[in-house]
């Protein structure tokens, strides 16, 4: 073969040439291969691309509601809010004795599975939101719960900082103190 002299090999040694072809072939077809899988790569690429873009999208769409939700949001609140306390002490200081409006002790519930705790002393009892109680086991303080959602009579409160000791019990005396 004349397209190969440049190989010096003899023109009989017919072998050598087999094996030259041979291997001229495999490496054309691993160069072949390599393209496709550098293809096949950047076809993946962009499919991921598309979908990232997709995602992009969905994420700003979500944003967006999020936007929306925390303006109704806002805007409850500002209507909750106009359901003053005062005309709801207003009714419950006409169906509530003098007695029940000058309590300053109350009981406080601890629902710790859902860390929840309602004391029984409320706006007619003089506290407002940020009013803090004192919080007993028998005789013992064993810590503060500070007024975080009020009502007439009960109130939503949390703890002003970890109690020492949480005992098995979810009553306890509260004090206006």
């Amino acid at each position: 073969m004349k397209l190969f002299s440049f190989l010096n090999l003899p023109s009989k040694d017919k072998p050598a040439q087999m094996k030259f072809m041979i291997g001229l072939g495999l490496t054309i077809m691993s160069f072949l291969g390599v393209c496709v899988i550098i293809y096949a790569m950047h076809q993946t690429t962009l499919a991921q691309e598309g979908k990232i873009n997709e995602l992009d999208e969905e994420v700003a769409a979500i944003k967006s509601e999020k936007n929306v939700v925390e303006i109704e949001l806002e805007q409850f609140k500002a209507e909750a809010d106009s359901i003053k306390l005062s005309k709801i002490v207003e009714v419950a200081n006409t169906v509530y004795d003098e007695k029940e409006r000058s309590r300053r002790v109350g009981v406080l519930w601890v629902d710790r599975k859902n860390k929840t705790y309602v004391v029984t002393l409320g706006a007619i009892h003089g506290l407002t939101v940020g009013s803090a109680l004192s919080v007993y086991e028998g005789d013992k303080k064993i810590g503060m719960v500070s007024v975080d959602i009020l009502y007439d009579v009960i109130s939503f409160t949390i703890p002003v900082k970890p109690w020492d000791d949480l005992s098995s019990k979810s009553y306890f005396r509260a004090v206006i103190e």
